[in-house]
């Protein structure tokens, strides 16, 4: 007990003092640094870019520093915490190559930062580092990089392309989109990117937020190879007029088009079993979903639709409206549901049983029986009328 008592004293003797987990901080300039690893033996330490002011212009971070208090050299070993959160003057800024890390939000809103050079030894770069960098172009990701936050390069609107050095390990790019290194996982396209794209058939993930906010993106071709659209991943592409979801996806994650203003209609393929909250919300032009499925897909919440949008419709294929709205389908029955005959429907034999009967059908206008298909003249008599 004696034991037990003297280290508590100790341990609140050295928390009254703000010793313990203490971090040295010294300022060179206009720059703060935190010292990250001491120096040990006569050997120099590390330090890391601590938050500074409001630099503007073309900067330079040294590669070794010395408090001058203590006579210590320093390593310059990362870029911290927002080191230069908000800094909307700076346009350019030299890294040395004895930096391995670039922190979370480490440059945010820099809305003036035109060109980055990330060195050879940088391994992680942290969530939103580069957020909202408005006026970067292009970046290059080093062979060296093993981890890159989703989010790390998020709304820079001018940014159109990505491009990883060969021999990594980890990532790659084609046509300037980042993915993983094998292209299973589309991790980011850049929010400037413009017109039109083609996902590889190698993928099998949109990742989450990999289209986000691309306002100029215009129409995406998707491969039979995914089956993952995962959260946000189209949100606020407000220009992209038609997606065509393949018949491999499985799930629909939440918000996956939040905010597509422009999409009309949109076919969800029989292979979904699932759709997140929000997956279509705010897409104010949208009038209709067609689902070719005739169990329910499970919703992650009752706003998965824009069902405030005038003459909005959910389309269910023939004999399966009770199902969608009955009260065990969860957050379907509040959604406006008909259904209808499809052209999926109009590959096969037609048949009244299958088709017609105990259905409240919208027909098409027209009706075009395919090469192989057969049609009773009972099947025509009850079409016609």
């Amino acid at each position: 007990m004696r034991k037990i008592s003297f280290f508590l004293v100790g341990v609140f003797l050295l928390l009254s003092s703000g010793n313990l987990f203490a971090q040295e901080t010294f300022t060179i300039g206009t720059f703060t640094y935190t010292v990250t690893t001491p120096a040990v033996g006569g050997n120099s330490g590390e330090v890391s870019v601590a938050k500074n002011g409001t630099p503007t212009g073309a900067i330079e971070i040294l590669e070794s520093v010395t408090n001058s208090s203590t006579g210590i050299n320093y390593s310059v070993t990362s870029i911290g915490y927002e080191a230069f959160y908000g800094c909307s003057g700076l346009t350019s800024v030299a890294i040395p190559s004895s930096v391995t890390s670039i922190g979370n939000y480490a440059f945010t809103n820099c809305t003036g930062l035109r060109s980055i050079t990330i060195p050879n030894r940088v391994t992680s770069i942290g969530p939103e580092a580069f957020f909202n960098c408005a006026k970067l172009t292009s970046v290059t990701i080093p062979n060296s990089v093993t981890s890159i936050s989703a989010s790390a390069f998020g709304n820079c609107k001018a940014l159109q392309s990505i491009s990883v050095e060969d021999g990594n390990t980890y990532y790659s790019s084609q046509d300037g989109i980042l993915y993983n290194y094998d292209k299973t996982t589309l991790i980011y396209c850049p929010t400037g990117k413009v017109g039109s794209v083609t996902i590889p058939n190698s993928v099998t993930s949109i990742g989450g937020s990999a289209f986000s906010n691309c306002t100029k993106l215009t129409s995406v071709t998707i491969p039979s190879s995914v089956t993952t659209i995962d959260r946000y991943a189209f949100n606020g592409c407000t220009k992209l007029t038609s997606v065509t979801i393949p018949s491999s996806v499985t799930t629909i994650d939440r918000y996956a088009f939040n905010g597509c203003t422009k999409l009309t209609s949109v076919t969800i393929p029989s292979s979904v079993t699932s759709i997140g909250t929000s997956a279509f919300r705010g897409c104010t032009g949208l009038t209709s979903i067609t689902m070719e499925i005739t169990t329910p897909p499970t919703l992650g919440g009752t706003s998965a639709f824009p069902t405030s949008n005038p003459g909005f419709t959910i389309y269910v294929p023939c004999g399966s409206k009770n199902a969608y709205t009955s009260t065990s389908a969860a957050n379907w029955s509040n959604s406006s549901i008909s259904s209808k005959i499809t052209a999926t429907d109009l590959d096969a034999t037609i048949t009244t049983d299958k088709y017609l009967a105990d259905c409240d059908c919208t027909f098409p206008s027209t009706i075009t029986i395919k090469d192989g298909a057969s049609l009773s003249a009972a099947d025509y008599s009850a079409l016609s009328t």
